[in-house]
């Protein structure tokens, strides 16, 4: 009796994933390195925004900027990469086979143009001044891991509570330009990630001469407006507003943003999408979109949150963090 050929199931092959956490701490560094190890368990890149408060501050509390990179350093197990005193991000990463990890530029004092630092502020502040000669606050990362190769970009905006709408679009547009240079220089497409402090909608994200950011997979890499081609990020980050979600059919309530503030000097939102992903049209494919959230637990269900799905910036910040993860 002729026995049957044994039949080989194949086993599923798993995708290779990168994934990167963003989050506004608050200037909590000292205080949150317990959170931040739960949560960078996972994580291949880890950027922090506000990572502490002043280097007075600190010095009252016998500590420096230093003190607290190295302590969330020795926490995760990750090692940092970026970020000195005079820079609102840092950034962390998990070092492993295949994953290279380089910073080509930086968005600072010599590279700031001079007719913004003249723009006029309520109260003479002089934000504006120090918010684009002092601080770092828009890095360039080249990120080469297995097929994955693009520009990782992570950026601190500047806040409505000093820039009118008008003012944050004439920075962005500024911002774009310098984008779009070190895009040219190194024939790489971007990936920028971080506290834009502004909604998806607004003039500096949505605008043609400012980030030009659309939530249309399908739309050009450049759009011609009045025959001058302007390029276009894609915003997955539109999908987060509201505050109710669907899952196996069941209608469950969510944070309705990632921010969330009542006073205001313009319209009232209640809830901000300020924390945003934006990438160019060719790293679409690589985007997870299922693995695309703001993250709402640590240790338990929902702990970042107060009792109203409000982040509970009393205890952790009040911005919430941004996980999302590429695939090869």
């Amino acid at each position: 009796m002729l026995r049957k050929p044994a039949i080989r199931i194949a086993k599923p092959l798993h995708a290779i994933h990168m994934k990167l956490l963003f989050w506004n701490i608050k200037k909590k560094g000292l205080q949150l390195t317990d959170e931040l190890k739960t949560l960078s368990k996972d994580v291949d890149i880890l950027i922090i925004s506000e990572l502490t408060g002043s280097k007075k501050s600190l010095e009252k509390l016998n500590k420096t900027i230093q003190d607290v990179i190295d302590s969330v350093s020795k926490e995760t197990g990750l090692t940092h990469i970026q970020g000195k005193e005079n820079s609102w991000i840092h950034v962390w990463i998990k070092e492993k086979k295949d994953l290279n990890i380089e910073l080509v530029e930086k968005y600072n004092n010599l590279k700031s143009p001079s007719d913004l630092t003249d723009i006029h502020v309520e109260n003479d502040s002089e934000y504006f001044a120090q918010y684009l000669n002092r601080f770092e606050r828009m890095i360039f990362l080249k990120i080469n891991y297995k097929k994955l190769d693009f520009l990782l970009v992570p950026i601190h905006f500047p806040s409505r509570i000093y820039a009118t709408v008008r003012k944050q679009k004439d920075i962005a547009v500024h911002f774009r330009k310098f984008i779009e240079k070190i895009e040219s220089k190194f024939s790489l497409p971007s990936l920028i990630v971080g506290d834009f402090n502004m909604n998806p909608f607004e003039d500096g994200m949505i605008h043609h001469e400012g980030f030009h950011a659309l939530p249309y997979q399908e739309m050009e890499e450049s759009i011609n407006f009045y025959e001058t081609p302007y390029k276009t990020f894609y915003n997955p980050s539109w999908s987060k507003f509201g505050d109710h979600e669907i899952k196996k059919g069941v209608v469950q309530r969510k944070p309705a943003g990632s921010y969330y503030y009542e006073s205001s000097r313009d319209l009232k939102y209640y809830w901000y999408v300020l924390d945003q992903v934006i990438m160019r049209k060719e790293l679409i494919d690589k985007f997870q979109f299922d693995e695309f959230k703001y993250v709402r637990s640590i240790y338990k269900n929902d702990d970042l949150l107060k009792g109203n799905l409000i982040p509970n910036e009393d205890k952790y910040s009040d911005h919430l963090p941004l996980a999302f993860k590429l695939k090869n």
